[in-house]
Formats: structure tokens, C-alpha cells, sequence
């Protein structure tokens, strides 16, 4: 995962430079499939894209050095700002000025502008609402504990498959190996020193957690807050006792 992002890193940064230098038109989307390519300044809009981009990058690099420390809710914040940036001056100062552009032409390009706004906010809005929503639901069955995630596959856990429970404030979750990780949900596979590959189902602002060592693996879970966690493993430790 960390030399993936390193390398779109990589990437983007050399996208970046190759636009700030006033080339690369044809890597911006959008205007190189525009019949009205006259109407903008194409160097100070490859400027403009790779300004953007560069945040971007700079945002990228910090995720690839500080790893599971960095705030994810950062990047979608940069995403955002800087895709409104380039929106807004794209249609601005990019714009030549005093071209005569035909009123079919005008109502074409205002239909694609607001086309493009459309589309960036809608995919801004589901971005923000994978990060910042969602749940970890466990459901206590007769024979086996149903771990409900949204946004990633839920997980069974049969009582007879598990040899120990443990409570513990004290855990590390080390770094995701898959699955999804936000301000305020982290779940799929993880590894750490303590247990090496393990399966997580968390909310991120709760540090609690209860420790299920199957015949499968270990699998953690938690509640939104201590007190939840606390009862989820009262709650858990009693149903494989009856087990």
C-alpha cells in the first residue's frame, strides 16, 4: 500500500510539473475534447491544473511519510478545495478575454460547465459520506457473533471457533494491509506486531477494543466509546462461555 501511494505520488508530481511548465494540454480533462479550445489561455490553465495538482501532491507526500498517522479527513479536504480552485479559475482568468464566442457556442459551454460542477459535487458528496458515516453493528446470534461494517463485507464468527476473549485500551492497529480506513471507520485486514496479520472492525475514535483469538485468526472489534466496548465484550465473553 505505501510504495502504491508512493507512487502515485510520483505521478502526480510529474504531471504537475509538466503543466506549471505551460505544457501537457492534453492531459486535462475536459479541454482536450473541447471544440472551444480558443477560448482559453492554454498555458496559465496548464498552470492552473498543475498548481492544483501540486497541492495535491504535497497532501500525498505527507499520507506516504506519516502512513496510518495521517489524517485522511486532510486529503478529501484538499481534494475538494482544490478541485473548486480550478473550477472557478478555469472559468476565470483562463478565459480569454474579449474573443467573440457565438450564443450557441455560450449556451453549449454553460450546459459542460454546469455538467462538470454537477458530477464534481456529486462525486465529493459520496466521497465524504464513505468517510464520514457508517457503522460497526454486531449481531449476537445463537451459535455465532454476525460483525455488520458498512461500506466493507460483514463477518461471522461461530462461538465454538473462538479460544479466548480479551478486553484492551491498549492496542496498536499498525498499518492496513485492505480494507477501508477514515476519520470514522477502520475495518478489513490489518497487521501489527502483537498478533501479525489480523482481521479489524473499528470505529477510529475509540481506542478500546475486544481481542477474539479464533481457530481462524484474530479478529477485533469495538464500540463507539469505552462504555459500548465494554459492554460488547461482556456481552461476547458471556455468549462463548454458554458455547
Amino acid at each position: 500500500m505505501k510504495w502504491i501511494l508512493w507512487g502515485l505520488t510520483a505521478l502526480t508530481g510529474i504531471i504537475a510539473v509538466i503543466l506549471l511548465m505551460g505544457k501537457g494540454s492534453f492531459l486535462i480533462a475536459g479541454y482536450n475534447t473541447s471544440r472551444n479550445k480558443e477560448k482559453y489561455n492554454e498555458k496559465r490553465l496548464c498552470r492552473v491544473v498543475g498548481g492544483g495538482l501540486g497541492v495535491i501532491t504535497l497532501v500525498m507526500a505527507a499520507w506516504s511519510i506519516m502512513g496510518d498517522q495521517f489524517p485522511v479527513a486532510a486529503f478529501v479536504i484538499s481534494i475538494i478545495a482544490v478541485v473548486a480552485a480550478i473550477q472557478i479559475l478555469s472559468n476565470t482568468v483562463c478565459v480569454v478575454k474579449g474573443e467573440a464566442v457565438q450564443e450557441k457556442d455560450r449556451a453549449r459551454d454553460k450546459i459542460y460547465r454546469n455538467a462538470s460542477f454537477l458530477f464534481t459535487a456529486v462525486i465529493l458528496v459520496v466521497v465524504s459520506f464513505v468517510l464520514f458515516t457508517g457503522n460497526v453493528t454486531p449481531v449476537m446470534h445463537e451459535a455465532s457473533l454476525e460483525i455488520q461494517v458498512s461500506f466493507w463485507p460483514d463477518h461471522e464468527v461461530p462461538y465454538a471457533s473462538v479460544k479466548s476473549v480479551s478486553y484492551t485500551d491498549d492496542l496498536q492497529r499498525g498499518s492496513r494491509k485492505n480494507g477501508i480506513g477514515g476519520p470514522t471507520l477502520q475495518a478489513g485486514y490489518f497487521k501489527n506486531a502483537e498478533f501479525g496479520d489480523y482481521k479489524l472492525y473499528s470505529y477510529t475514535s475509540c481506542d478500546s477494543f475486544v481481542v477474539l483469538d479464533t481457530e481462524q485468526g484474530t479478529v477485533v472489534l469495538n464500540g463507539k466509546d469505552e462504555a459500548a466496548t465494554r459492554k460488547l465484550y461482556e456481552e461476547i465473553r458471556e455468549k462463548v462461555q454458554q458455547n
